[in-house]
């Protein structure tokens, strides 16, 4: 039935493509194939254990000059799932667990229609936006993080000479399963208005920016509502030695019936983000800024994570895998500095960071991390070497005590040493060596454990790549917990838009943060293939 259906959507997209003039050549079809076997991956949970499942992904695009239309679809399915689990004193458990839930599925995930004439761009259907910074909105694509949410309404855009902006309606759609859980999500139907105008072409561009959100998820039978106005400044060519630019954005937001002050209370929210870029000959210094104040963009819950989902992404300032567990409350300031070592193809660079996290909360967290690196292209640029390494320490500078009471004192959270290595040396021609090491030496409330992962690799260009890699995590101290992780894989470019990816093995889980996105990560243990195409 489900093949019969995605065939059905391609006679009908190619039909459409025929009767508005789209040729050959604009007719595409992507096509992803993933097939995963789960073993037992060390987790003390047998319910994510000795199942398998498929998922397929079907995306259909027709353009013309004008024209564009695309439709996607997600099918998936499970076989072998637990229908019992061991229970805490040695009988079974049969419980209604995440994976249990899923049947066999198929979703129409993304419809998409835009429309260009002379300056405008009319859209409908899925479409994706970001507002200023991230600030106040960020519906975006971040296959990393695993996050796969559209709004689906209606938009219009305008880019003139001296005036651009934007104005649109509509829900958010998120991807109905979660790759990295495996369970099935809602549709949340939550509603966002939003648009912007700018004035552009001028050394200094100005934009004003305003949301209207309202989470379809009720709190004590109240609708709650957000709404969120912004001003933003570039600069990017005002000076030819510096560029800057600067976001301001405030909101008032009415939670389950709560009224107050529009700029005040625990109804308001403030974010401010700047940067400015320095220009040195062959040098450069960033300096950025962040500071938030109650400031958040929630909508309704997550079915696969259990919370929130949180639909704007402020600009972290840290290194884009480091973990981020606060972007309500915080002040950040950030300085990078990028130079030439000795020659042209030796550029160094030196990171410093400070972040204060929960800075509503009665003890807020202070982050520090320091970082160095180094990067070396040599053999014409076919071979590189690239070394980094820093320093993080998480701390309170003051602590409660059983009774309550507050004394001064600093007290570690946590702390990271870490170091680096991405090294490839070009062997022949078209064949080379990739070395990824990456160590972590972590305390978390003053026990140490050790992390890291090496990943050894043949490349071969235009052909594909053969790796091992070898995991390791010590922050477990049960003897039966599996500290040591090895895998193989192997990505094969088979000729004409069609690529193969295996995997075998056991990796490394724990939280994995992309951006200031971080998610919790099953251990992983089988093997999985994925097959993707165009044609």
């Amino acid at each position: 039935m489900k093949t019969l259906l995605r065939s059905a959507l391609a006679v009908s997209l190619t039909l459409l493509g025929i009767q508005t003039g789209f040729t050959d050549d604009s007719l595409t079809v992507n096509q992803s194939l993933l097939s995963s076997y789960r073993s037992d991956n060390g987790n003390e949970n047998t319910s994510d254990d000795n199942f398998g499942f498929l998922l397929s992904r079907s995306s259909f695009t027709a353009s013309t000059e004008r024209l564009f239309v695309q439709l996607r679809a997600d099918a998936y399915a499970f076989f072998g799932l637990p229908k019992c689990v061991q229970g805490e004193g040695g009988g079974e458990q049969c419980q209604s667990l995440p994976l249990m839930e899923n049947e066999d599925e198929l979703f129409i995930e993304r419809m998409t229609l835009r429309y260009s004439v002379d300056d405008w761009v009319l859209s409908g259907g899925d479409f994706f936006r970001q507002m200023g910074k991230g600030l106040m909105l960020a519906i975006r694509k971040q296959d990393e993080a695993a996050v796969d949410s559209s709004i689906r309404g209606g938009q219009v855009e305008y880019s003139g000479e001296y005036l651009d902006g934007y104005v649109f309606a509509g829900h958010v759609n998120p991807a109905n399963f979660d790759t990295v859980s495996l369970a099935t999500l809602e549709d949340v139907d939550d509603l966002l208005i939003g648009g912007s105008v700018g004035l552009i072409g001028w050394p200094v561009q100005i934009s004003l920016l305003a949301l209207h959100s309202s989470p379809s998820q009720r709190i004590l039978n109240h609708r709650s509502e957000i709404n969120s106005f912004g001003v933003g400044l570039e600069a990017p060519g005002l000076l030819d030695w510096a560029a800057f630019s600067f976001e301001f954005d405030a909101q008032h937001r009415s939670i389950a019936g709560q009224r107050c002050d529009p700029l005040s209370g625990d109804c308001a929210g403030f974010a401010s983000y700047a940067a400015v870029d320095l220009f040195f000959d062959e040098s450069s210094l960033l300096l950025e800024f962040l500071w938030l104040d109650g400031f958040e963009q929630r909508g309704s819950r997550n079915t696969a994570l259990d919370k929130a989902f949180d639909y704007n992404l402020p600009p972290t300032l840290q290194r884009i895998d480091q973990e981020v567990l606060d972007q309500r409350d915080v002040l950040s300031g950030r300085a990078r500095l990028d130079f030439p070592l000795f020659s042209e193809t030796l550029r160094g660079g030196v990171d410093l960071v400070y972040r204060e996290e929960n800075r509503a909360a009665l003890v807020p967290t202070h982050i520090f991390h320091g970082i160095g690196e180094g990067k070396w292209d040599y053999d014409e640029g076919l071979s590189r070497l690239g070394l980094s390494g820093g320093y993080r320490h998480e701390l309170q500078l003051q602590s409660v005590t059983p009774e309550g009471r507050l004394f001064d004192t600093t007290h570690t959270l946590k702390s990271m040493a870490h170091g680096e290595l991405d090294w490839v040396q070009r062997l022949v021609k078209e064949l080379s060596l990739h070395v990824q090491y990456r160590h972590e030496q972590r305390t978390l409330e003053e026990k140490n454990y050790e992390r890291g992962d090496l990943v050894l690799a043949i490349e071969w260009s235009r052909v594909g790549a053969l790796a091992f890699d070898f995991g390791y995590d010590t922050q477990k101290p049960e003897e039966q917990a599996r500290r040591f992780f090895f895998a193989g894989l192997v990505n094969a470019e088979l000729g004409q838009g069609w690529a193969l990816r295996m995997l075998a093995g056991t990796q490394r889980g724990g939280i994995r943060c992309v951006a200031g996105v971080c998610r919790e990560y099953p251990a992983f243990a089988g093997a999985e293939a994925q097959l993707v195409g165009r044609f």
